[in-house]
């Protein structure tokens, strides 16, 4: 949540001088993002690159839907009445670049736990 927060704000900290309805859209956006890259890294204890990245087809087709509906969102008559203004392809890098680093820290912090895990384990098997 700390992480999530800390990238939400400071994306809309960098708008919010310059245009309030744009720092909202990215606000809002990022923190769907952030939430979508959480729950990919929050499906399993081990490290997304052991389990595969597509072996859970529903997630990965929730995921897409989730992402696509705030695109909807954003570039849609709905944006009006949601208070959205269109980003360009380079803020939705942005939004994406800062919002999977949360899913590198989760993914980093879960290799180190394994390592860790694995160091202490004792094996039946040794002499």
């Amino acid at each position: 949540g700390t992480c999530s927060f800390v990238v939400t704000m400071g994306l809309f900290a960098l708008y919010y001088q310059v245009d309030l309805e744009k720092a909202r859209t990215m606000a809002l956006t990022t923190a769907v993002f952030c939430e979508m890259f959480i729950v990919l890294s929050c499906r399993s204890k081990r490290n997304i690159w052991e389990i595969g990245f597509f072996s859970n087809k529903f997630l990965v087709y929730s995921i897409a839907i989730a992402v696509g509906l705030q695109l909807i969102a954003i570039y849609s008559p709905l944006a009006g009445v949601f208070g959205f203004v269109p980003l360009s392809a380079m803020e939705i890098l942005m939004i994406t670049a800062a919002s999977s680093s949360i899913f590198i820290i989760f993914e980093i912090q879960k290799f180190f736990q394994s390592k860790k895990s694995n160091e202490y384990q004792v094996s039946p098997f040794k002499n």
